[in-house]
């Protein structure tokens, strides 16, 4: 298992970002996502402003938004893990883009995440063994000074078909 969460402070983000458009996105949905590439590889945050229309009880976001916010960032690093691989090996016998799924997503929730409030992601890279990646995370508000959750998961990068025959 994965070791315990990561500390916020002392992360540094290059910049590199990705818009994650998608289904529930939208006014009082997810209304912002942003997701940001680490200073260190396998370092993600994700930027999630999370709407009233999301709330499990009044002013409270349900848990499984934070789950699905956490998964999210997760499959970030693993699809920047692809990238990297990808220039790594000049792209030689790879087939693009190396897909991961999610095999294992564990969130403890530590206390409700507030409605309309942008809530940040810190995930890391912790170890991969062949095909399988280890990933964990913290969800914070934007100062880091309140820890609403924190999860670890595993990944599986999806078989060449030569894998499974």
């Amino acid at each position: 298992p994965p070791p315990a969460s990561p500390s916020v402070r002392g992360l540094r983000y290059d910049g590199a970002e990705a818009a994650s458009p998608g289904p529930g996105q939208g006014e009082g949905m997810l209304e912002t996502v942003r997701l940001l590439k680490g200073g260190e590889a396998g370092r993600v945050r994700g930027e999630f402003r999370i709407g009233s229309n999301l709330c499990g009880h009044p002013g409270k976001v349900h848990g499984g938004v934070t789950a699905t916010a956490f998964d999210t960032t997760f499959g970030w690093s693993c699809y920047l893990t692809g990238q990297e691989t990808l220039g790594e090996a000049g792209g030689a016998g790879r087939d693009f883009p190396i897909q991961f799924f999610t095999a294992q997503l564990e969130v403890s929730y530590r206390t409700p995440v507030p409605c309309g409030e942008t809530v940040v992601f810190h995930t890391r890279q912790v170890k991969r063994e062949g095909r399988k990646l280890w990933l964990e995370g913290v969800a914070t508000d934007r100062a880091g000074q309140v820890k609403y959750a924190d999860a670890n998961a595993l990944f599986i990068e999806v078989a060449k078909e030569s894998d499974s025959d």
